[in-house]
């Protein structure tokens, strides 16, 4: 983890899984450019999709937080996220205490690290000003969630002792607005989830094979957008059914 009050970075990489054995799931790569943030993973199938934050600029014609295609790579598929409704997606966050905007959670279920599921990509490099981590890889009936902040300075977690004990805030990463998007990394068991808004079943892979691992994505109820990791059907991603769509 990392200080906030250190110098800024200007990326973070986020990643869930276990040494022995090596099970791991995506890397997501959180970065900013200009009064932007920016969140995807470095998996080639999902190069397509990429979560945009825009803060105040002139040259935007909307700020805001946005899920959408990446049009730097538009041509390379990105079969593995299952999204529903055309693109692009809005979403506003939930504000939270202290000038804490909620913006995103990335979540990891346990059962996408179990053997038999395939592993993410490989990580990549690793530059300067650039924190990469390992969160250990939830126990079973759990997921481990990194969830995302955007603050008009620097962030005040009210738990910011408790979460700096727990060695679990990363960031921040500052924009050239002036804003601040930190992370907050936790483990909740299922049975405190409510994964409602994720409308679409997936078919489960019929062996193993078949398996890929992907994103499932949806907005919830309070206006933050959820990036689930899953292990999804080959099969049914080759039928088209949840490709990424203007």
């Amino acid at each position: 983890m990392t200080d906030t009050a250190a110098a800024p970075l200007n990326a973070i990489l986020f990643l869930v899984g276990s040494r022995e054995p090596l099970r791991y799931g995506l890397t997501w790569r959180v970065w900013s450019a200009g009064t932007s943030f920016y969140i995807k993973t470095r998996e080639p199938g999902l190069a397509e999709s990429k979560v945009s934050l825009h803060g105040p600029d002139p040259r935007h014609a909307r700020p805001g937080f946005k899920f959408g295609r990446d049009t730097s790579v538009v041509g390379r598929p990105a079969a593995a996220v299952n999204t529903g409704d055309p693109l692009p997606w809005w979403f506003p966050g939930k504000d939270d205490a202290n000038n804490l905007t909620h913006a995103i959670r990335i979540c990891v279920p346990a059962d996408t690290l179990v053997g038999g599921t395939p592993n993410g990509g490989e990580p990549g490099t690793v530059r300067s000003r650039m924190f990469a981590g390992l969160l250990e890889a939830p126990p079973a009936g759990s997921s481990a969630m990194l969830d995302l902040y955007v603050s008009p300075g620097p962030p005040e977690f009210p738990n910011h002792q408790q979460l700096d004990q727990l060695h679990a805030l990363h960031g921040p990463v500052v924009n050239t607005a002036g804003q601040y998007l930190s992370g907050v990394t936790r483990i909740v068991p299922d049975d405190r989830l409510d994964l409602s808004h994720l409308q679409r079943d997936t078919p489960e892979p019929e062996s193993p094979a078949d398996a890929a691992r992907g994103v499932q994505v949806a907005i919830d109820g309070d206006g933050v957008l959820w990036l689930v990791e899953r292990v999804l059907s080959k099969a049914w991603l080759g039928q088209g059914a949840s490709r990424v769509r203007d």
